[in-house]
């Protein structure tokens, strides 16, 4: 249970900084374009791995 929560806490931690970089990429306008479309792409592939995760 304890594992469960700290792996919780560790993910939502990461959500955090990758949502705080992503905000400092926009502030840079069009460089915020650049990250804008990683993103898409890196949520496009992440249902796939975290459904064989689970």
């Amino acid at each position: 249970m304890k594992l469960n929560l700290n792996m919780l806490q560790s993910a939502i931690q990461a959500l955090e900084v990758q949502r705080a970089t992503l905000a400092t990429l926009r502030a840079f306008g069009t460089f915020g374009a650049f990250a804008q479309s990683s993103v898409e792409k890196a949520q496009a592939s992440q249902p796939a791995s975290s459904t064989a995760a689970a």
